[in-house]
């Protein structure tokens, strides 16, 4: 018979009903928020009161005790350091139950909200300034202007490379050449119109004297 027993089933067996209620309190000693079905945020939140009320003493036993449920020590420093404090005043009423609107989609389970009534509030990261570019130092007095080397300049005859030169100097100029073909060329001598007629009517003289 189960007489004076408070803790439900929740449809599991002693050992998994444990390891689910530890798991929660874990989870919300972790993220101080989870969200869960209604009974098994009820069975967890009373677990998560009793590892508060360890935490507002600070001797090693309690420290044991919660390790016990926990299971972590980077847990039980985070409950004793940061959680723990934020409950001092407070003699009860360390966790709320909030009801969601809707509910488990496949079992139709009503799902809740199970949260820790102090938080801790999560510091801002300062953001780094930006890095501004180095400003040119004017030369204090007695000092010395360092003069930085001016760059040479260069011809676009120096630029080409070696090989393209190369090339250039082995290619014939052919206009250059033309020019100089046409003046070694002997000129041919067109005779004139009086020199041509002379000529003709030389010949026709010579013929009719053969002739007679």
């Amino acid at each position: 018979m189960r007489h004076q027993k408070r803790s439900k089933r929740l449809s599991r067996n002693r050992s998994l009903r444990k390891a689910t209620l530890k798991s929660l309190a874990r989870a919300l000693v972790l993220h101080q928020r989870i969200k869960t079905t209604q009974a098994l945020a009820k069975e967890a939140s009373r677990v998560t009161q009793q590892l508060i009320t360890l935490s507002k003493g600070a001797s090693v036993h309690k420290r044991r005790q919660a390790f016990s449920i926990l299971g972590d020590r980077s847990l039980v420093n985070r409950l004793f350091n940061q959680i723990g404090p934020l409950f001092k005043d407070r003699q009860g009423g360390y966790t709320r139950i909030i009801p969601l609107a809707k509910n488990r989609h496949g079992d139709g389970a009503r799902l809740v909200l199970l949260e820790l009534t102090e938080k801790i509030v999560p510091v801002e990261k300062k953001k780094k300034p930006k890095k501004t570019e180095a400003k040119t130092q004017e030369p204090k007095a007695g000092e010395k202007e360092i003069q930085k080397p001016k760059a040479e300049e260069v011809t676009p005859e120096e630029v080409k490379p070696e090989a393209v030169k190369r090339k250039e100097e082995k290619k014939p100029k052919k206009k250059e050449e033309k020019i100089e073909a046409e003046e070694t060329k002997p000129k041919e001598v067109t005779p004139s119109k009086e020199e041509k007629q002379k000529g003709f009517l030389g010949g026709i003289r010579r013929l009719f004297k053969k002739k007679k």
